[in-house]
């Protein structure tokens, strides 16, 4: 995703919850975050780990209040937060993170 389009889609998440997608690649630059406003979180992972270099991920909603953005995974991945803040650093994009509790951690209820 272009860093333009990310902060445009950052811009509109602070007024309302869009979905998001997050990948982490073999490597660190192999990472992806993928956001929609119209599609449905579980379908970007998909796409997004159909796309290649994908290894495990987390998808669900996104609301940014401020400087803050808060995801709130529907699937939790560990190191979520730190994946996401290397990415954010990685696009030059000043923004602070939070990974919000609540998420299933349990495969099954999905």
């Amino acid at each position: 995703m272009e860093t333009a389009e990310l902060k445009a889609l950052l811009a509109k998440a602070k007024k309302e919850e869009i979905a998001f997608a997050f990948g982490r690649g073999k490597t660190p630059e192999d990472s992806e975050l993928v956001l929609d406003k119209k599609k449905k979180p579980v379908a970007l992972f998909k796409a997004l780990k159909a796309g290649g270099n994908i290894k495990a991920g987390s998808w669900g909603m996104l609301e940014v209040d401020g400087t803050l953005a808060r995801f709130m995974p529907a699937k939790a991945l560990s190191g979520l937060e730190r994946d996401l803040k290397a990415y954010f650093k990685r696009e030059k994009i000043s923004i602070k993170i939070e990974v919000a509790e609540g998420g299933s951690e349990d495969e099954s209820e999905e």
